[in-house]
């Protein structure tokens, strides 16, 4: 078997931090030394360096100033020659020999020059995990718990139930999560990054370092937002490939042929493949391997995917409570503070409070209360109650042959009507007593024996029992439907909505939400949808990445709807924006604080006043970032942004010092 000097280069690296080689890594380093000779010598040579002792014997003073007079110069005049030639090049280095004495320090500063000449490859081996990297000199961070955010459906965190483990579970090696299909889990591991996995989903932690993080996906989506800025740095093992990452919003997924695809839609990442080359995954690109090798343009369901990792209306906090919602029904709507949180069972991280919430379910009366603020982590144990009382075994065959009997002078077509009716009136009081399915199933009977406004109505109510029932690409088609069957009234555009608000959020195809919106928008019939159908169209520019049509389109946005039910919600998105896109820092201010006093609660105030400090920075107001880092702090001492405020305050106190100094 042949290597390539790339792949011995990679194995010798790895051999000075064997220790911290996990199985498979290990594994494949026994392989590559028992096949490569010069590999497998040079292993020997580093294993007698490591057992070799020395005599203690005290050097004399003369020996030692001769060894370093030797040495030394030789090492800082290597060094320079490097930095002029490769200025970036820097390479963390930590000595493997203890106890040799100065011989075995001078031997081991000649090897780290020797290592520091070797040309770096191009190309990096898949299995090597251990690569010494470029990073700044800033502390190491363990990463050793995790935070739950939000748990819908079944879930397994190391084989046991996550409702029950009150928001934290232990992050080393070994770690297992499984996500059944139609499930979620969102979660935080330490403060460096936000992950969500859904659908079927197997994934684990390999390895866990002082200052990495390696994570296997053997099958299904995953979705990450990770802050590498501190030097830190994430590897995510697929079938097919490794992923490594030092800062960005980024999507895996594994099918079940063991086929991967890489998404980013912020930053960039590095994908090895297990064949080939590596290749640089740009923001707005994907990767799919086995495959050509070159990046395309990423899709709307690879963007669905990352939004549940990016910043969103969700009341859903990064300090708090961990609320359960469970009753006698599934798939029931959860909202609180007015805003969707997931279907139950569902378990999510809420602010302290007092925060209400709202369940509901089509058939079914809703539920409405308040959770109070002295309250902790709990369950909501719930029971939905129906509408109307409904026996799902009667059926209308007996009404249908009456009626078949004293209309026997009627034509078809009467018989016809009348069949409909009963499915439609039957199909009704199915959905109230919230027996979706067998509503269903009445009404695609129906559709096909009505015309005109009875046919209007019965797809309309066939959309909402698919929506309902999840089958969220069903219910758009239905949707559709109902708006061609009556174009130009109200009815037409609310249907309209729908569709937009299905394929934005729950099928993740931009374009058709865009056409739903931009068509609602553009009708001159209007509706009381108008407001809300705006602000989808600007929020899905700024998730559809095209930064500087969503900071367009609020401006227009808040021009028209200056005092709107989703203005401060605006305002905080064009903040954000103007700070991201045209680094308008004064302006992005004033939209900040706006939404802080609109919605003095809601957990995006810890991302606003994290901007606002950040903003001031900018600006050379030292005085005024440093009072909104202390009120941060005092808002939000466990918050998400603590490390770059604390980063923050370090920055001010370098530049002020720097500042007095030159005076």
């Amino acid at each position: 078997m042949e290597f390539s000097s790339a792949q011995c280069r990679g194995a010798r690296r790895a051999l000075a931090d064997a220790g911290n080689l996990g199985a498979v890594e290990r594994s494949l380093l026994d392989v590559h030394l028992r096949h490569c000779p010069a590999c497998a010598a040079a292993a020997r040579g580093l294993e007698q360096m490591e057992r070799a002792t020395v005599s203690t014997q005290e050097l004399s003073e003369d020996r030692r100033r001769m060894i370093y007079d030797r040495l030394v110069p030789s090492v800082h005049e290597i060094s320079a020659r490097l930095r002029e030639a490769e200025p970036a090049a820097v390479v963390r280095w930590k000595p493997v020999f203890a106890g040799a004495g100065v011989l075995a320090a001078a031997a081991a500063a000649v090897f780290a020059v020797m290592t520091l000449r070797a040309p770096t490859p191009k190309t990096i081996e898949a299995w090597s995990l251990t690569e010494n990297r470029v990073v700044p000199a800033l502390p190491d961070v363990v990463v050793n718990e995790g935070r739950l955010d939000r748990v819908q459906g079944i879930v397994a965190v190391n084989g046991a139930d996550p409702s029950g483990m009150d928001g934290v579970f232990p992050v080393e090696k070994g770690t297992r999560i499984e996500v059944e299909e139609g499930a979620v889990i969102n979660f935080r591991l330490g403060d460096i990054a936000r992950i969500a996995l859904m659908d079927n989903t197997v994934w684990s932690v390999a390895y866990v370092s002082e200052s990495r993080i390696g994570l296997t996906l053997e099958r299904g989506k995953m979705a990450a937002e990770f802050d590498g800025s501190l030097g830190r740095s994430l590897e995510i093992r697929t079938p097919e490939s490794l992923v490594r990452v030092t800062g960005t919003i980024f999507t895996v997924e594994v099918f079940e042929d063991g086929a991967t695809e890489v998404a980013v839609t912020r930053g960039s990442v590095e994908v090895v493949p297990m064949r080939g080359a590596s290749s640089l995954v740009e923001e707005g690109a994907m990767l799919s391997l086995p495959g050509g090798g070159r990046p395309v343009s990423l899709g709307d369901r690879q963007r669905l995917l990352a939004s549940e990792v990016e910043p969103s209306d969700s009341p859903i906090t990064a300090s708090g409570r961990m609320v359960s919602f469970d009753g006698n029904q599934d798939h029931v709507k959860v909202e609180v503070e007015g805003r969707h949180v997931g279907y139950t069972p569902v378990t999510v991280r809420l602010p302290q409070g007092p925060v209400s919430y709202r369940l509901s379910k089509p058939g079914m009366r809703p539920v409405e209360a308040l959770l109070e603020k002295e309250q902790t982590s709990e369950t909501v144990r719930f029971t939905m109650r129906a509408q109307d009382a409904y026996v799902p075994a009667v059926t209308g065959a007996g009404k249908i042959a009456s009626s078949r009997r004293s209309l026997s002078t009627f034509n078809g077509t009467a018989l016809k009507d009348e069949e409909a009716r009963d499915y439609i009136t039957r199909a009704r009081s199915a959905m109230k007593a919230g027996d979706l399915p067998f509503a269903a199933e009445l009404l695609e009977k129906s559709v096909s024996l009505v015309s005109g406004e009875q046919l209007v109505s019965a797809v309309s109510l066939l959309a909402e029992c698919h929506s309902a029932m999840g089958e969220y690409r069903r219910a758009a088609d239905l949707f559709d439907q109902v708006a061609s069957l009556v174009p130009g009234t109200a009815t037409a555009q609310n249907a309209r909505y729908e569709v937009g608000r299905l394929a934005m959020y729950h099928i993740g195809d931009f374009d058709r939400a865009r056409n739903a919106f931009t068509a609602y928008m553009a009708s001159p019939i209007g509706g009381q949808l108008q407001q809300d159908a705006y602000y989808s169209l600007c929020e899905l520019y700024g998730r559809d990445g095209s930064r500087r049509s969503a900071l367009g389109c609020f401006n227009d946005y808040l021009k028209m709807f200056p005092e709107g039910h989703r203005t401060p919600h605006a305002r905080l998105w064009r903040g954000v924006l103007l700070q991201e896109v045209s680094q308008n820092w004064r302006a992005a201010e004033q939209d900040l604080l706006a939404f802080i006093e609109a919605r003095p609660t809601h957990p995006r105030c810890e991302e606003s006043r994290y901007r606002i400090a950040l903003g001031r920075y900018h600006v050379a107001d030292y005085k005024g970032a440093m009072r909104m880092f202390n009120e941060y702090m005092t808002e939000h001492p466990g918050g998400q942004y603590r490390i770059r405020m604390e980063r923050l305050k370090d920055a001010i106190a370098d530049t002020t010092s720097r500042s007095s100094k030159r005076k």
